[in-house]
């Protein structure tokens, strides 16, 4: 997949959130478990991956689904990438 200059040139995302987006692009399904996404931690811990995640989420990139069982109890987290993103306006 080619990845648009638009995601790229978003100075909204720090150079992390770009990273993992390239990764999430890079092994290309459609949805991501909570296990998947943290495979990413190799030089990065567990608190600058959430809040890429969230900046991510944020900004139209990633969406989150909670899965809950019958009774009602958390599963998992299913995330899904949505790209592109849709378009945001900037302050210049």
């Amino acid at each position: 997949m080619i990845i648009d200059d638009s995601i790229l040139a978003d100075e909204r995302l720090t150079l992390t959130d770009l990273g993992l987006l390239v990764y999430l692009i890079h092994i290309n399904p459609t949805y991501y478990s909570e296990k998947t996404l943290f495979k990413s931690l190799k030089l990065n811990g567990h608190t600058s991956i959430r809040n890429s995640l969230k900046r991510l989420t944020k900004y139209g990139y990633l969406e989150r689904e909670t899965v809950r069982s019958l009774s009602n109890k958390f599963v998992a987290s299913r995330w899904e990438l949505k790209l592109p993103p849709p378009p945001h306006v900037t302050n210049t």
